[in-house]
This record gives structure tokens, sequence and C-alpha cells, in this order.
């Protein structure tokens, strides 16, 4: 599994060379200070920041597509045919869409910090502090791109919803983390891990309170178990139902 992943790895650095391009650019010109508030310190970081965030949502994009567009490509079947197990191949993909998750929280993070900084002396980078939370968002963002690639391989599994699959791939995903949050949502409401805001519609609907949530570790157990049923049920649906066409 660890050759497949190193080629899927390689796959995605030679496929979308253009996005460690723009992070590099993006860092590079946050990098540049200009004295006085000129024309070119704007430029520059206007530039960046440009740069920047299209670097960020893109990788976001790419860390879907990476969870399940190569089952679109005529050598998907040429994939699944190699010595190792289904589950294995799938694995290899998930991985790679949490590195490149993990990658874009860790460059918007520390773009930001430059940013910040960029009319300061000296420059801000990322230390132990800033890291505490970028596991559990990367794992957030995971859920959402198995959910996606789940969905796919789900619809592509019944012959009824291949005609439309990327139709009813966006409207089942959507239905499904919105039925995973809600789910989480209401555990922690009933278990007091969260206390949602109280609305009133007696005269005019109103909202009175705020939205605390005292617990940070059960949303990240609840999406590393969703994650790993919608793993599990890929794996079986794609070695025995599947079918692209």
């Amino acid at each position: 599994m660890f050759k497949h992943l190193k080629w899927n790895s390689i796959d995605f650095f030679q496929r979308y060379s253009l996005l460690f391009v723009g992070m590099v650019l993006s860092l590079i010109l946050s990098l540049i200070r200009v004295n006085s508030n000129t024309l070119w310190s704007g430029l520059i970081l206007t530039l960046s920041g440009l740069f920047g965030f299209v670097s960020f949502l893109a990788a976001l994009v790419l860390a879907v597509n990476t969870c399940f567009t190569w089952l679109t490509r005529d050598s998907y079947l040429l994939e699944l045919t190699n010595p190792i197990p289904t589950w294995k191949i799938l694995l290899s993909k998930f991985l790679v869409a949490a590195g490149i998750n993990g990658l874009a929280c860790l460059f918007i993070l520390q773009i930001s910090l430059l940013w910040s900084n960029y009319q300061g002396v000296g420059y801000s980078f990322l230390t132990n502090a800033h890291l505490k939370g970028i596991p559990s968002l990367v794992l957030f963002l995971l859920l959402v791109d198995c959910t996606i690639a789940f969905s796919y391989i789900l619809v592509k599994s019944f012959r009824g919803f291949r005609k439309f699959s990327f139709l009813f791939t966006g409207l089942m995903s959507a239905l499904l983390l919105t039925v995973i949050v809600s789910v989480c949502m209401l555990i922690m409401t009933a278990n007091g891990m969260m206390v949602l805001p109280e609305i009133s519609g007696e005269n005019i609907l109103s909202l009175s309170g705020s939205l605390n949530v005292y617990s940070s570790l059960f949303p990240v157990i609840f999406s590393g178990v969703v994650i790993a049923l919608e793993f599990i049920c890929s794996s079986l649906l794609l070695s025995r139902r599947f079918q692209r066409d």
C-alpha cells in the first residue's frame, strides 16, 4: 500500500504542480516588505492574497477530486486490478486527500500570520500553539471528502442513478452531510455537551442566548467513526457493485 500511496502522491504533484507554485508565490510576496504605504505595497499584498486564496480553495477542491475522480477515468479498472485489496487502494486516496487538506490548512494559517504583521517589524511564523486545531480541522475536511466519495460510489453502484451520477452525488452528499451534522448536534445537545440558542415565535421570530459548545472531543470522535463507516461501505461497494458505465 505504501508504494501505491507514494505513486498517488507523485501523480498528484505532477498533475497539479501549479497549486504548489501558487502557494510558493503567495508566501514569497507576503515576505516582501515595503516600508511605506504606497501603491507597490498594496499591489504586493493584493497579489499575495489573490494567489493565497485561490491556492487554498483549489487545494480543498483537489482533495475532494482525489478521493473519487480517479473512478471517472478509463484507467480505473487498471488500478482496481492491482494485486492489492480494494480497501488499500481507497485508503491511499483518502490519505493523500488528508495530506492535501493538512497542507492547505497549514498554508492558509501561515499566510494569515504573515498578512496580520505585514506593516510590523519582523515575521510571524507557525508555533505549536497555532497547530493545536489543525488535526481537528483536517479531520472535518476529510469527512466532507469521504462523504462525497461514498455518495459517488453508492450512486454508481445502482443502475438507475448512473446516467445522472454527478447530480445524484451532489444531492446525496448534501443530504448525508446535513444528517451527519444534525445527528452530532442532537447527541451533543441531549448529553449537555452543547447548548443551542432558544427560538421564540410568540410575536416575532427571534433568537435568545448563544451557541455554547462544551466538548470538542466528541465531534472529533464522531467524525472519525463516520469516516470509518463510509470507508468500509465504500470499499465493499467498490469491490462488489461499482460500475462506471
